[in-house]
């Protein structure tokens, strides 16, 4: 817990004395310990993922890895900061969305990893039920190129993943479970795009669509390579210690059980 604090600390001296990659290596370790010892919805966690982002703003070419780090920090921050800091990080990740010049359409290449296990091709597998993830992603990714040549679209990006997966929440807790896995795959397809297969949202969002797919009746080969998508990402990220790892796993289990 005090090492974890302490990369904290030390990542804000280092970015106050402009040493960006030194600061950035460090949120990234303050945040592989928090996500274990307090989890996402813990202030320290939230403030680690926003200081990572800025940092990221520096150091990178592209704003994959600072929207990956936002994008964790909106999710969760507005339980765990309170409304009043909450608004001022958002306004702060805006600034710096801005600051960075990145104006031009965004565009990810996949590594062979990230292309044998895409979301668009395991949503292939989902029966004509399910969402057409291919066609979606398709469209969004002919938007998204219209959208971002403003600066300040990034930050509305954020906003639209978020808005479509607290849509596909609320779907969910009402048991309009078809209405829910379609909001769930507009969310994954628009982080795919923009944010790559490989991040902790785009797991946990993973996860939120296979149970609403076997509420909806999907059959459990379908609801079990969605949830190994998540389970893949949490293994990678966060390792096997973390909560959501082992939830996944458990509930992989219970499927082919």
């Amino acid at each position: 817990m005090k090492e974890s604090r302490k990369c904290y600390c030390d990542g804000r001296d280092k970015y106050t004395a402009g040493e960006y990659e030194r600061a950035y290596a460090l949120f990234c370790k303050a945040v592989q310990m928090q996500e274990i010892l307090f989890g996402k919805y813990h202030e320290d966690t939230v403030k680690s993922y926003w200081w990572l982002g800025k940092s990221a703003c520096h150091i990178q070419s592209e704003p994959k890895e600072a929207l990956k780090a936002f994008q964790r920090a909106t999710r969760t921050g507005e339980i765990a900061l309170g409304e009043i800091m909450y608004l001022d990080m958002l306004r702060d990740i805006e600034e710096c969305l801005v600051l960075t010049g990145w104006s031009k359409p965004l565009f990810f290449k996949k590594s062979k990893n990230d292309s044998s296990r895409s979301l668009t091709q395991s949503r292939a597998l989902i029966n004509s039920r399910s969402l057409n993830i291919a066609r979606s992603t398709k469209s969004l990714r002919s938007t998204f190129r219209k959208s971002t040549q403003s600066k300040k679209k990034l930050m509305k990006v954020l906003q639209d993943i978020i808005a479509k997966e607290q849509e596909g929440d609320r779907a969910f807790k009402e048991g309009r479970y078809t209405k829910a896995n379609d909001y769930y795959g507009k969310a994954l397809a628009l982080q795919d795009v923009t944010m790559g297969s490989d991040s902790l949202d785009g797991a946990d969002i993973r996860c939120k669509l296979a149970h609403s797919m076997l509420k909806d009746s999907a059959t459990k080969m379908e609801a079990e390579k969605t949830l190994q998508l998540a389970y893949e990402c949490y293994m990678d990220k966060v390792g096997e210690d973390h909560p959501a790892t082992y939830g996944v796993a458990a509930t992989i289990k219970t499927i082919v059980a």
